[in-house]
């Protein structure tokens, strides 16, 4: 009896002792991700201050808490290589590429700013895994070259689109930092 007894507290510690890893093992990957995400953070930070843009509190957490939503959406949204040559998109990443395209509409209907950060997290996200399937180890240059395409076009994307709607009003030296912010962000976010 005591034996038994003895058992089922011992299963009890194991069961409390894995639910008490398992947490420590989830706050050690969330400080991971903030300190990954300290980087880009640090990056776009630094870009607000040459355009004298005003430093605010809750825009920075805005900016963190997108950027880590972003990195934990590449990471989820990766494709598998099944052999062959052949690359796989899991279902995440076609949710993500359907939201990046309700976005697109919602955003071209109402103009909301929340549906234009949206596009540009689904763009990034997309892009983050072409890098995966492009990317692949042939030779030095080419994951790099593969990298530096990419990061270009993640950023001449929204420059782009947002050289359009304003009808190409800005010509100051804020719109020439514009023009190599993304790129350079893109290139933060990468590997």
């Amino acid at each position: 009896m005591v034996e038994a007894k003895t058992r089922v507290r011992q299963k009890e510690v194991e069961k409390w002792s894995r639910r008490l890893e398992s947490k420590r093992f989830l706050w050690r990957v969330l400080l991971l991700w903030a300190v990954l995400s300290a980087v880009p953070v640090a990056f776009l930070e630094g870009l607000r201050l040459v355009v004298e843009a005003p430093f605010s509190w809750d825009g920075l957490v805005a900016r963190w808490a997108f950027v880590v939503a972003l990195l934990f959406a590449a990471r989820w949204t990766r494709p598998c290589f099944t052999g062959g040559g052949l690359w796989v998109w899991p279902w995440s990443g076609i949710w993500v590429a359907g939201v990046g395209g309700g976005a697109t509409l919602v955003y071209a209907v109402t103009q909301a700013t929340w549906a234009a950060w949206a596009v540009l997290g689904a763009l990034y996200v997309l892009l983050l895994g072409l890098d995966t399937v492009l990317g692949g180890r042939r030779s030095l240059l080419w994951p790099w070259g593969v990298r530096g395409l990419l990061a270009l076009a993640g950023g001449l994307i929204p420059v782009a689109i947002s050289q359009i709607e304003s009808h190409f009003a800005t010509r100051n030296s804020s719109s020439r930092c514009k023009r190599w912010r993304w790129p350079s962000f893109g290139l933060c976010c990468w590997r």
